[in-house]
């Protein structure tokens, strides 16, 4: 009996490979005007009050790591769309998925 081998359907993928490029552009502008606008209009008035729980420096800290990790996952998820547009053998159509059920 002979074993059967995954063979992805190249048509297919060089259709989505247009659009998971698109995505990816569009999830890395996202994540730089995430950061950049993040932190000169909200971080950083945040951070410069004294007022409340903010006249703390670790709570200063984790505002802003918070803030920008979240664009550094953005980025991340970003290159996993970029592999999975470039590579057939990367083209997992659960990874895509889940990615497109997160938004």
């Amino acid at each position: 009996m002979p074993i059967l081998m995954y063979k992805p359907d190249y048509e297919r993928f060089r259709m989505s490979s247009m659009f998971l490029i698109a995505a990816a552009i569009a999830t890395l502008l996202t994540a730089f005007a995430h950061s950049y606008f993040g932190e000169k209009r909200l971080i950083a008035p945040l951070v410069a009050s004294d007022t409340g729980v903010m006249s703390r420096l670790q709570a200063k800290q984790v505002i802003r790591f918070a803030w920008h990790f979240t664009s550094l996952l953005w980025i991340g998820q970003a290159l996993l769309l970029l592999r999975a547009a470039t590579n057939p053998q990367y083209f997992d159509p659960t990874l895509i998925a889940g990615i497109g059920a997160l938004y």
